[in-house]
């Protein structure tokens, strides 16, 4: 243990320390303030995955957070409250930063600041990786609607301390665990905020296993997009490798090694002979997007037009088996539960609408304007899945748990 001052003694400034930590490990981060992107890139390109928590105020740029929004290897949230101040730093399972110094340039180069560098030995290094925790299940995941939002208010702001004109255009989001009055928040808002916690990780790691999948030249499927072929991969995995609890215990694994040992299954997937599998990629999804391409060619199908889309959407058609009669009778209770203008509605809705995609899903669960009967969360899910054109790939269970059981961690 020793005590970090950004003086011109050896190894006595934040910048360094952070630099020579930040290599093939996971970083867990949390600072009030941020505007070193460059450091946060360094440490990606040296093969770190990033866990970034902010808070939306004066001191953090919003030109440093474009910089890296959307970094398959960053993961941000934050907090808009003008009461979360921490500035800590983790490195993996090794080394703990914690004190003054917030994640800024002049924070970790010139400013006169006082931090604690101690080891996984240390008593207190458990302690601060649970505070880390605590505060990202409470924080929100930073969206590009809400950093244009930031953006806006910090550069026409002439207040020094703009938190409360930050908290009324982004929203309200605090750390609370000392008393303060609970943030009320409706059930839409909450719905969607977890849906983004919930998939932030998993979008950034199952891009990370895109990336993989890309630079081994396999493509068992090139005629559809590569999202749909590596779910089809991890529909392999499952079915080979991860089933029953196969996937659980498994360690989360850093990029280097999850690449190493996961080139050799998709070279194994290329060569599969499995006819559901060839039918389940190129033709389900063919038929989804190709139905349901535009509101125009939905508006005009009739009810058996729409269901045999439908009934390709994976789980949908996996409720054939709550129905003693198959198909037919799965088709029949679907048509007098619903009526043909709402399952329209709904579809156009979801597929096409202007709100945050989050936002439709919430809206296709719980309003009824666009609740559908015996069409659920996972369905809605894998059909935007099949469908989008923002690469947000499916999820469903059983994609999570190949991916745990590749190492890529619970998510």
């Amino acid at each position: 243990m020793r005590i970090i001052t950004n003086s011109n003694k050896p190894n006595d400034r934040m910048f360094k320390l952070l630099s020579e930590q930040g290599k093939n490990t996971q970083v867990l981060i949390a600072s009030a303030f941020f505007n070193e992107a460059k450091m946060a890139l360094e440490m990606v390109n040296n093969n770190c995955t990033i866990m970034l928590i902010v808070r939306l105020d004066y001191g953090t740029s919003p030109e440093a957070l474009w910089k890296i929004l959307g970094n398959k290897n960053i993961d941000i949230r934050f907090f808009t409250g003008p009461h979360f101040h921490p500035k800590f730093y983790i490195f993996g399972n090794n080394t703990a930063y914690l004190g003054s110094s917030n994640f800024t340039t002049p924070g970790l180069t010139t400013n006169n600041e006082v931090n604690i560098e101690f080891d996984s030995e240390e008593p207190v290094f458990e302690e601060l990786k649970s505070a880390f925790w605590d505060y990202w299940n409470q924080a929100e995941v930073l969206t590009k609607e809400k950093l244009d939002k930031f953006a806006d208010i910090v550069a026409n702001c002439k207040n020094p301390e703009p938190f409360r004109s930050i908290m009324a255009s982004v929203g309200t989001y605090e750390y609370n665990n000392v008393g303060r009055t609970e943030i009320s928040e409706n059930q839409r808002e909450k719905y969607v905020s977890n849906f983004r916690k919930s998939y932030q990780r998993y979008i950034s790691r199952f891009n990370i296993l895109k990336d993989i999948y890309e630079s081994t030249k396999v493509r068992r499927y090139p005629n559809v997009p590569l999202r749909i072929e590596v779910d089809r991969f991890l529909w392999w995995i499952r079915e080979v490798y991860a089933a029953g609890e196969n996937y659980r215990g498994i360690p989360e694994k850093d990029t280097a090694s999850i690449k190493k040992e996961i080139i050799p299954y998709i070279k194994e997937f290329e060569n599969v002979k499995n006819g559901y599998l060839d039918t389940s990629a190129s033709t389900r999804f063919f038929s989804v997007s190709n139905g349901f391409k535009s509101k125009e060619m939905i508006g005009k199908m009739n009810f058996d037009e729409i269901f045999d889309i439908l009934a390709e959407v994976y789980a949908f058609h996996d409720s054939l088996r709550f129905y003693a009669g198959g198909l037919a009778t799965l088709k029949e209770t679907f048509k007098n539960e619903n009526e043909l203008d709402k399952i329209k509605k709904t579809i156009i809705y979801l597929l096409f609408g202007k709100n945050e995609y989050e936002e439709r899903i919430f809206d296709c669960l719980y309003d009824e304007h666009y609740k559908l009967k015996g069409f659920g969360e996972h369905c809605l899910k894998e059909l935007y899945g099949l469908v989008n054109s923002d690469e947000i790939p499916i999820c469903n269970g059983r994609t999570l748990k190949s991916m745990e059981w590749l190492g890529f961690g619970k998510l």
